[in-house]
């Protein structure tokens, strides 16, 4: 399944924002916690998606440090408590590792996602909840919090290997089908009644820094086709024009500012956006 492999200097996103302490802490726990994922046991197979991988390979400026992943291995029952007490020693040991003295790391709690569906529903989750805490120079225990998502049954088509210090990797999302997720969640506003500004700006983002032949166009197109399908939904070439999705879309998209500093025009990014959905249908729906 991996199409290609890539080194990503983590450690120098962690630094770029070393004048604002806890925004600092926050990415070392997510390098911790990044490195314990690659140090889990080869069945636990975990890849990374969403605004982080968003940040650490294709450069985007949205700033989270909350983990998205999918897993490809069953969601059943005990699997929580498994993860928690996998996870908890691959922290510890990520921590001495990476050589972080005086900072604690571990899980705070585990909730089935839904949660009186879980394991059984279409689309199951686990939201895990990490705590990072270290000692400040008065003896006083300083804790932040962080999240990471862990969803199942989701479809992976192409995926790549991100080369972490230390001789680990992790496994994230091909560019394709971090566009297909995306667009998946686009199209699912609706049904689900929700917003995502934030995926609209992704994707603008993505099309503007990335060229796309009309093979990775044909395979976005496959992938979000297939990942719509298993969420009840079925995609077509003018599917974003439905006054609904492009109403959801610009809710909170001023709210970005926080994030991003500067926010381009809503109606320039998603009609870019747009566009680029209606050309994957080129070729025949």
């Amino acid at each position: 399944m991996p199409n290609d492999s890539r080194e990503v200097q983590i450690r120098n996103w962690v630094d770029r924002v070393v004048e604002d302490p806890i925004a600092h802490r926050h990415r070392q726990a997510t390098e911790i916690a990044l490195h314990a994922i690659a140090r889990f046991p080869s069945k636990r197979g975990l890849y990374l998606k969403g605004g982080l991988l968003m940040a650490l390979v294709h450069g985007s400026p949205r700033s989270t440090t909350d983990i998205d992943l999918t897993a490809d291995f069953a969601a059943d029952e005990g699997i929580a408590r498994q993860l928690h007490e996998e996870l908890d020693r691959a922290l510890r040991s990520s921590v001495v590792e990476l050589g972080y003295r005086g900072i604690a790391i571990k899980v705070h709690g585990i909730k089935e996602s839904p949660r009186n569906l879980f394991p059984a529903a279409r689309v199951p989750a686990l939201e895990i909840k990490l705590v990072h805490s270290v000692q400040s120079k008065r003896g006083k225990e300083q804790r932040l919090y962080f999240c990471m998502e862990i969803s199942f049954h989701e479809i992976v088509k192409e995926t790549t290997i991100l080369e972490l210090p230390l001789g680990h990797e992790i496994h994230t999302y091909s560019l394709t089908d971090l566009m297909a997720e995306k667009f998946r969640a686009v199209l699912q506003q609706v049904p689900r009644k929700r917003n995502r500004s934030r995926d609209i700006f992704d994707l603008s983002y993505l099309i503007g820094e990335s060229d796309f032949d009309a093979s990775e166009r044909h395979l976005i197109l496959s992938t979000m086709t297939s990942k719509s399908r298993s969420r009840g939904i079925e995609p077509s070439r003018d599917s974003l024009e439905n006054p609904e999705i492009r109403r959801r879309s610009e809710v909170g998209w001023t709210a970005l500012a926080l994030e991003i500093g500067s926010v381009p025009e809503f109606f320039q990014c998603f009609e870019q956006v747009r566009v680029f959905y209606e050309s994957l249908f080129a070729g025949g729906e």
